[in-house]
């Protein structure tokens, strides 16, 4: 009991000893240093978060000094750092979704000029043709680069997609996102078919295996006879991957030549789906989208 009246008194008349203290072990865990040891797995810290370890512990410092001058109390200088930090840490994100808008938007209108390819279509060489724009585009705002970025915008900004290298492989996600849109509850019922013959959808990617999984991921509709050829050349030659195996262990193979209406439904109703939307490029060369209602459907 003596001894804790000791410490107590102790802690009352060494303020200023106490919270040099509690300065130095908060400092002490918030640099560079100790966080880099303890959470990070390559012992790097980037330099943005090192930019912002230093400005925290200079804003700690800078109010422990006021604190000491009787300038602000503790609580108000809590209330500060955690705004100062909130509001830059909003400006940065925002800096950095606009920084990435206008980058992406400029890098994908780009792309639309390219030579239309297989070889180099995809998440493979056409993925790093992409990201390379990006990063490309991400610099000259960074260096604020205006005339060459108007030069840009003034080149991609009457870009029509439809006239460009790429009309149809837009026309087929447009569709897709358009078909996104339709109500959950006919979605469910609801399935994809692609015919075989339609080649610019099956050959949107250098990657062979690749387009079918573009259906459900933008639609969010089942795609049906979506099993891709294995005869074709690919460039990501792991041709059981991405789950294909088990549909090949299971004796599941590719159709070869297109459905009729009646073979398109019977797939559909073994899944009990209602409605099957078929895309195909028609005679004018554009990518329609054409609903069956397997319910009128004489088999």
């Amino acid at each position: 009991m003596k001894n804790t009246n000791i410490f107590n008194n102790f802690l009352l008349k060494n303020k200023l000893i106490m919270k040099i203290i509690a300065l130095l072990l908060v400092l002490g865990f918030f640099n560079e240093y100790s966080l880099n040891y303890l959470f990070t797995e390559d012992n790097i810290l980037s330099t943005s978060s090192i930019i912002k370890i230093r400005f925290l512990n200079s804003l700690i410092i800078f109010f422990f000094i006021l604190e000491l001058l009787s300038k602000i109390d503790f609580k108000k200088s809590f209330v500060l750092i955690l705004l100062i930090l909130t509001s830059i840490i909003c400006i940065e994100n925002s800096g950095s979704i606009i920084l990435d808008y206008i980058s992406t938007n400029l890098a994908i209108r780009e792309s639309f000029n390219k030579q239309n390819i297989i070889s180099i279509k995809g998440i493979h060489d056409g993925g790093d043709y992409y990201l390379e724009k990006v990063k490309q585009y991400n610099n000259k705002i960074m260096k604020l680069d205006i005339n060459e970025l108007k030069n840009d915008y003034d080149n991609f900004s009457k870009l029509n997609p439809n006239l460009s290298n790429f009309k149809t492989e837009y026309q087929i996600i447009k569709i897709l996102d358009e078909l996104s849109k339709l109500p959950r509850s006919e979605k469910k019922i609801s399935a994809i078919y692609i015919p075989r013959s339609f080649d610019e959808f099956w050959n949107l990617s250098c990657d062979i295996m690749m387009p079918p999984f573009l259906i459900p991921s933008i639609s969010n509709i089942v795609m049906i006879e979506g099993l891709p050829l294995k005869n074709k050349q690919s460039c990501y030659q792991k041709l059981l991957a991405h789950g294909y195996s088990d549909y090949y262990l299971i004796n599941k193979k590719p159709t070869v030549t297109d459905l009729t209406k009646k073979q398109i439904c019977s797939k559909a109703k073994f899944y009990n789906l209602t409605f099957v939307y078929v895309l195909n490029i028609n005679s004018w060369d554009l990518v329609e989208r054409k609903k069956i209602i397997c319910s009128q459907i004489v088999h």
